[in-house]
């Protein structure tokens, strides 16, 4: 099968710190905002991971229009400002025909210098017995367990609510046909300041 054109959009199966330390965060956040993350970068700062559908949640899935792919990109942007911690794990099934370094260039810029990985294409034998219905929940712990951040607070942009486990508190749902909406915003900002408050900084923090 050939690779998948910007231009069109399927609806398949997708099986394919404490309050001194915070001047130091914030020092290294902006490096990272400046540079684009690495794996380092992971491991040392306090981050928050969110992965990434795209369709259904950058742009409306079926999206028929090429001019409307990834229209909601700035808007996600826009709302992760307040979270410069939250870096960008690519889960939508484009990965399996683009690199991480294609797929990133149709991002604006505020989002592509978060965008750190992509979750890896699993079998069944990789993947945890309780999630082996749900497997863009799985491909997402696999990511986790392998990168050794099973603890770290992570949430999951995606419309098909279907590949999660039922009442998986990480996902942030959106409407297919409409993508990521302000209502989505409210609802990925809270969940991301309930997941900084765990993390031991204060929910408003300016970092």
């Amino acid at each position: 099968m050939g690779r998948r054109p910007f231009g069109q959009t399927a609806q398949t199966p997708e099986w394919c710190a404490p309050a001194d330390d915070t001047a130091k965060l914030g020092s290294r956040l902006h490096r990272l905002r400046n540079r684009g993350p690495t794996a380092t970068d992971l491991g040392t700062l306090g981050t928050m991971i969110l992965f990434l559908d795209f369709d259904g949640v950058l742009h409306e899935d079926p999206c028929f229009d090429e001019a409307r792919l990834f229209a909601r990109a700035p808007s996600l942007a826009e709302a992760l400002e307040p979270f410069p911690e939250v870096l960008v794990v690519l889960s939508t099934s484009w990965r399996t025909q683009y690199t991480v370094a294609e797929l990133s260039q149709a991002l604006p810029a505020a989002l592509r210098r978060r965008v750190l990985d992509a979750t890896p294409l699993i079998t069944p034998s990789d993947t945890p017995a309780g999630l082996l219905p749900y497997r863009r929940h799985a491909e997402c712990a696999c990511w986790l367990r392998r990168q050794g951040h099973e603890h770290k607070p992570w949430v999951a942009l995606d419309d098909r609510p279907s590949l999660f486990a039922p009442n998986c508190e990480q996902l942030i749902l959106c409407e297919s046909h409409v993508g990521f909406v302000e209502a989505t915003a409210r609802r990925l900002h809270t969940a991301l300041a309930r997941a900084r408050f765990r993390l031991g900084r204060p929910v408003d923090a300016a970092i």
